[in-house]
């Protein structure tokens, strides 16, 4: 071989391994990264309990925790837009973090709430600004809300996120002794046990801090005033205490099994956190009782009912269809797109309202089940990219729900009418026209077209931070229906009877609007940076093993090839 050649394949060799050394640094690096960031969590997680008791909390940041929030993301992490260098913006990461407590709990976060603008963050939220101060003000804010989040960080946030509420529910349960003048070292009988949960619940749905015991106690004698629908929640306490000490009996000796069960402050607190899991499939329940009528309201179809006829529903079967035209507007629940047909109430805005939640504390509320996130994550995990064809989305329509999106009509219209014919596979190839050929899973427009294909379950999605979705509580007395409303009501339900005059299937139609928005808000121009999917970190440490080996070993062959000549001339 000439020398020439030698040192072209010496300088090549030499070029792969600074190549490969590069890419080593760049994953010790992002491993590096996501260190210091669980580091930063865990330092500030620490100081955040103000607790007495610290050993019933559960490892937040644990890797067998991180598992589970992540496989509960992983819909949403592979199909979610990313940033050029592969990470999730701000907006993505609340968007995330919003659908993965809406679906595990019902439950939406104060402060980062969906119906928010989508420039609304994370960092908003309210139990992370007074429970994690440091930490929104310094990594959070100045860190990776500029650059980004790897997925890692989004898991970690979330995980955080999670054991935030549940440090909430033990500084609760500890000042719910502590009112109730009990030391957290008792052990408590059942019913003491259940004094003390009530305690906790009382003041959550007050959002008081446990400051006034009169008011406290007043509260709790009178708690059917404070929570109208107590009985249903005790049923739902004495399934989580029963479950719980069924397992502590299947899990004690034999010789122990039917003793009576007593409680510690490790158990209430658990008993506490489970009660809340469970408030939200509780909720939902009561929210599917109340969506009943309003379908039976909607015969054709369309997810709306009439306002007159919401109003004028006797209240004696349904108590809850008080709220105000004026409150319902501000919602998003009030569709007045037609004149001629009126104020038209949309179901699935109305459910999942936040008329109808629950506020927990100053934290949180427990709202209804999105009956639409469930579909939207199977479809999501059925495509797996962020955006895919029309043929593509409505064969998964097609397979997961029995839907050929090809026979349905859009909207019943008028025969004058232009859009009359047209089907949801015409309406889907108009979201993909605006998206660039590609419908894009989570933009504003297949939200939008996927309302209209599932009227009753979906909500209408308007316009980030166009809706007041503040509680009735906060709204005043003009969230009621006034009783001028509710005589106009029947009188309109009267009049409707006698001209035979039904329901419309044209409800809805003149909703439908071209404009999209997406979830992703870019955020401060950074320098790009090279990020890699998590999971091909270990395939390409073996690739760079084996590649660092094999460029070795040809630069010591090299080196010998290169010798060769020379100790031939020394011996001439």
């Amino acid at each position: 071989m000439s020398r020439s050649s030698t040192s072209k394949d010496m300088a090549f060799a030499l070029m792969f391994i600074s190549m490969l050394a590069f890419t080593t640094l760049y994953l010790a690096h992002s491993n590096l990264e996501s260190d210091l960031h669980r580091k930063e969590l865990q330092k500030a997680l620490g100081v955040s309990l103000q607790s007495g008791v610290h050993s019933v909390r559960s490892g937040s940041l644990a890797p067998t925790k991180l598992k589970i929030v992540r496989t509960a993301l992983a819909p949403y992490l592979n199909t979610v837009p990313k940033t050029n260098d592969g990470r999730f913006s701000p907006s993505v990461v609340r968007y995330m973090a919003n659908r993965y407590f809406i679906h595990k709990y019902g439950m939406k976060i104060t402060g980062m709430e969906d119906f928010r603008s989508n420039t609304t963050r994370v960092s908003d939220s309210v139990i992370l600004q007074k429970k994690l101060p440091s930490y929104v003000d310094g990594a959070l804010q100045s860190k990776f809300e500029v650059i980004g989040f790897l997925e890692d960080d989004v898991v970690m946030l979330v995980a955080t996120l999670e054991q935030l509420i549940n440090d909430d529910i033990l500084e609760s349960i500890e000042s719910a002794y502590e009112i109730n003048k009990v030391p957290t070292t008792s052990t408590l009988d059942r019913d003491q046990m259940y004094s003390i949960l009530q305690s906790y619940l009382v003041e959550a749905f007050l959002q008081g801090n446990f400051t006034n015991s009169a008011v406290h106690f007043r509260a709790k004698q009178n708690i059917d005033a404070v929570f109208p629908n107590w009985d249903s929640m005790v049923g739902v306490l004495e399934d989580v205490v029963d479950a719980d000490a069924n397992e502590a009996n299947l899990a004690s000796k034999p010789s122990q099994r039917g003793a009576t069960t007593t409680y510690r402050f490790a158990n209430t607190v658990v008993l506490a956190q489970r009660a809340i899991e469970e408030m939200g499939p509780w909720l939902d329940r009561e929210c599917q009782k109340m969506k009943e009528p309003l379908v039976q309201m909607d015969p054709q179809e369309t997810g709306r009912v009439r306002l007159f006829d919401f109003h004028s529903y006797p209240h004696e079967l349904a108590s809850s269809f008080i709220e105000s035209k004026n409150y319902l507007r501000h919602l998003g629940a009030l569709d007045e797109s037609s004149a001629s047909l009126g104020p038209q109430v949309i179901i699935p805005n109305y459910i999942q309202g936040a008329n109808n939640c629950i506020v927990m504390g100053k934290y949180y509320s427990v709202c209804c089940m999105n009956e639409c996130e469930a579909m939207q994550r199977q479809l999501e995990e059925h495509v797996g990219r962020p955006s895919a064809p029309v043929d593509e989305i409505a064969s998964a329509v097609l397979t997961l729900f029995n839907m050929d999106v090809n026979r349905y009509v859009a909207h019943e219209l008028d025969l004058s009418d232009p859009r009359r014919n047209m089907t949801l596979l015409d309406d889907l190839h108009r979201v993909a026209g605006i998206d660039g050929g590609e419908v894009h899973l989570q933009g504003r427009l297949f939200a939008q077209w996927i309302h209209f294909a599932f009227p009753r379950q979906c909500p209408f999605p308007y316009g980030s931070g166009t809706v007041d979705q503040r509680p009735s509580d906060a709204f005043g007395e003009d969230a009621q229906v006034s009783q001028e409303e509710l005589e106009m009501s029947f009188l309109k339900k009267k009049k409707a009877l006698k001209q035979h005059e039904g329901p419309s299937g044209a409800a809805g139609a003149n909703m439908w609007d071209m404009h999209e928005e997406d979830i992703y808000q870019p955020g401060p121009a950074v320098e790009p940076k090279i990020t890699l999917p998590g999971s091909m970190n270990v395939l390409l440490v073996l690739t760079l093993a084996v590649g660092v080996g094999f460029a070795t070993q040809r630069l010591l062959s090299l080196g010998r090839e290169d010798k060769t000549p020379e100790v031939a001339r020394g011996s001439v």
